[in-house]
């Protein structure tokens, strides 16, 4: 049976930007574990306001969260 690798944080992001994951992905693996990473489109007002209350949901659980803004 194979292992699984698993991440020790939570990432959260558009899924535009997928592709593009590699970009950030040695900056995401420092995080501590638990911390969540969100990634916000700033030319997205709606989706903005979902991260942000995402964020404030998990800071509320007493988790580390980023937020990096790409856009």
């Amino acid at each position: 049976m194979k292992k699984r690798s698993y991440k020790h944080y939570i990432e959260i992001m558009p899924a535009a930007y997928l592709l593009k994951h590699r970009r950030w992905q040695i900056a995401a693996n420092s995080l501590p574990i638990g911390a969540c990473l969100l990634v916000i489109n700033q030319n997205n007002k709606a989706q903005t306001k979902l991260m942000q209350t995402i964020a404030h949901a998990f800071r509320e659980k007493g988790k580390r969260v980023d937020v990096w803004t790409i856009g």
